[in-house]
């Protein structure tokens, strides 16, 4: 149809310039379009534009995209209803990308989670520490200490002193030449006759050269 030039009116989706009777108009932003690309928002029951609106990544409905949350970690969009917040980091995502932490209840993001070697119990990545020795990721609360280093291992590893009764690195004692036991060297003695090394309970003293 012919008619004067006020009467058209720019579809502002195919571009095109057309009687602007034939138009319709978007509830959410007024900007103007065929019929054709009209839908109905699944969310507000308004009728938008086609390219107003997008799919939700739960429900699969069609949602106008000013309704919807990103997640921050697969950039997923969906419903607010559908977001929780990682409690370690502070972001927001899908409820199905998160999960409880065994150790204190609170939620986490799966991508960052880790399991405990030595319980098998679950959580944030900051809940845990790792062995010194096997470099394996535990529980603060199940690893042991050494008594003189303070780094924390794996239950089992550590070994008792003969000599201080302080449980330490294997790496932080060496065999007694005579007991076989473990001990700090700093706390062995060395015999001058034959240079072995034991615990000072087994050495004495010559009484003409007064070496032990």
């Amino acid at each position: 149809r012919k008619a004067p030039s006020v009467c058209f009116k720019q579809c502002e989706v195919s571009g095109k310039s057309v009687l602007e009777e034939l138009l319709s108009k978007s509830d959410y932003s007024g900007r103007y379009a065929l019929p054709e690309f009209m839908v109905t928002c699944a969310g507000t029951n308004k009728r938008v534009l086609n390219d107003e609106v997008e799919e939700s990544a739960v429900t699969g409905l069609i949602v106008g995209k000013w309704l919807l949350k990103k997640s921050a970690i697969s950039g997923k969009r969906a419903e607010p209803e559908h977001f929780s917040r990682c409690e370690f980091t502070g972001v927001d995502a899908l409820s199905d990308e998160l999960a409880v932490s065994d150790v204190s209840g609170k939620r986490y993001r799966k991508d960052e989670g880790e399991r405990s070697s030595y319980s098998e119990r679950v959580g944030h990545k900051s809940e845990f520490i790792t062995c010194a020795v096997t470099g394996r990721r535990l529980l603060e609360s199940e690893a042991e200490k050494c008594e003189i280093t303070r780094s924390p291992v794996c239950p089992g590893i550590l070994q008792v002193c003969s000599v201080s009764g302080k449980r330490v690195l294997p790496s932080e004692l060496e065999i007694s030449a005579v007991s076989g036991r473990p001990a700090r060297p700093d706390l062995m003695k060395t015999s001058v006759v034959s240079g072995k090394r034991a615990e000072p309970e087994y050495f004495g003293r010559c009484e003409f050269t007064q070496a032990d």
